[in-house]
C-alpha cells in the first residue's frame, strides 16, 4: 500500500454550535493516524474546539466558509463537516483533494461527487454525483466507544442516571433536567457532565476525557442527553436516552431512534412543555425489560466501527490509496 496522503479536516465549533462535529471529525483523525496518515485541521472555532482538534493534528483557524476556497492541496484526502457548507463551496473543495468526504446530517445539498456519510438521514431522493453511505453503522466514535462491552444485566431500577446537554449545555438545561429527575427518582445518583447544581447525590464532571465518559455513560441505567453526537455514544454504550433537540439539526436523530431502538423523543429546548415531556419520558423508560430490549437493540444497531468502514471505503475509491 502507498503512503497515506494527509488528511485535511475542514469544520466549525464553539460555545454557540457547541463541539459535535470537531468530535467525531476528531474519531476520524485518531483513525487515519493510526493507520500511519497525517492530519491536518481547517478550524472555524473557539480555544476549547481547537484543543481537541490539536489532539490530532496541527490547527489553522478561519472562518473558511465565508472567506476564500480554503487552501488544499491535490494530493489530500479532504473531510469536511459544516453546517454552513454551500453548493459553490462543496464543489470548490471537491475540485481541489483527491478525494472528499462529507458529513451529512441534513440531507439539504445535492453534493456534486465524493462521499457522503449520513447517520441519521436516510434518503431514498438524494440527488448529485456523490455516494451516499447511509445509517447508523456509518457514524464515527472514537476508540473509547468501540471497545465498550456489551451490556448482559440491566437493573431491576434506575438507580444511577446521566444527563449530558452538549459539550457546551448551550440552552442552560441541566438544572431543570435534574430537577425533573429528582422529583420522579429521588434515590437515584445523578452524574451531570457538565455544569450542576449543587445538591446531595448529584456530581458534576467537568472537561472529562472520552474513556470517562464512556465509563459513566455504560454506569448509567437511563440518560437525557441533547440529540447530537453522543446519541450514538450513549447507544454504542447500551444507555436507554430520552432525547432533547438543543438544535434544529437534531430533529433527524428525534425521529429515527424511537424506531430504531425504542429511544425516548423528549421534543426540543424550547417547548413549553419541555419538563413534562422529559417526565413521560423517563416513567416510560423505567421499567427494567423496556430498558433491556433498549440496550440489545441500540448496541446493535451502532457497533463501532463506522471509522473503519469509510477509510477502507477510501483505500477502495483512491488508487494511491491501494
Amino acid at each position: 500500500m502507498s503512503r497515506l496522503p494527509c488528511l485535511v479536516i475542514l469544520t466549525e465549533g464553539d460555545a454557540a454550535r457547541g463541539l459535535g462535529h470537531v468530535v467525531r471529525c476528531s474519531a476520524y483523525g485518531q483513525g487515519w493516524r493510526a493507520r500511519g496518515g497525517e492530519v491536518r485541521w481547517i478550524l472555524d472555532g473557539d480555544d476549547r474546539a481547537a484543543g481537541v482538534a490539536a489532539e490530532t493534528g496541527p490547527v489553522r483557524r478561519q472562518p473558511w466558509q465565508s472567506g476564500p476556497l480554503p487552501d488544499i492541496a491535490p494530493d489530500e484526502v479532504a473531510l469536511v463537516d459544516s453546517y454552513a457548507l454551500s453548493q459553490d463551496l462543496a464543489e470548490g473543495v471537491l475540485g481541489r483533494a483527491q478525494q472528499t468526504v462529507f458529513i451529512d446530517d441534513l440531507g439539504s445539498l445535492a453534493y456534486p461527487g465524493g462521499l457522503v456519510v449520513s447517520p441519521a438521514v436516510q434518503r431514498a431522493d438524494r440527488a448529485g454525483a456523490a455516494e451516499w453511505l447511509m445509517g447508523p453503522r456509518w457514524q464515527p466514535l472514537r476508540p473509547a466507544f468501540r471497545i465498550v462491552p456489551k451490556r448482559t444485566a440491566v437493573s431491576d431500577q434506575v438507580r444511577r442516571v446521566l444527563v449530558s446537554l452538549g459539550g457546551t449545555d448551550v440552552r442552560s438545561l441541566s438544572a431543570r433536567v435534574v430537577s425533573v429527575v429528582r422529583r420522579l427518582l429521588p434515590e437515584a445518583a445523578i452524574d451531570v457532565l457538565g455544569p450542576a447544581p449543587a445538591e446531595p447525590g448529584v456530581i458534576a464532571y467537568l472537561d472529562r476525557d472520552a474513556a470517562a465518559v464512556a465509563r459513566l455513560m455504560a454506569q448509567a441505567d437511563l440518560a437525557i442527553s441533547a440529540g447530537g453526537q453522543t446519541i450514538f455514544e450513549l447507544a454504542a454504550c447500551g444507555t436507554p436516552t430520552v432525547m432533547i433537540a438543543v438544535a434544529a439539526n437534531q430533529a433527524a436523530n428525534l425521529a429515527l431512534w424511537p424506531s430504531l431502538a425504542g429511544f425516548e423523543a423528549a421534543g426540543a429546548w424550547d417547548d413549553p412543555d419541555l419538563d413534562q415531556q422529559v417526565a413521560r419520558a423517563v416513567v416510560a423508560l423505567a421499567p427494567s425489560a423496556r430498558r433491556a430490549g433498549i440496550t440489545a437493540r441500540a448496541q446493535q444497531a451502532v457497533d463501532g466501527g463506522g471509522v473503519d468502514r469509510l477509510l477502507d471505503r477510501l483505500t477502495e475509491a483512491v488508487p494511491t490509496l491501494r
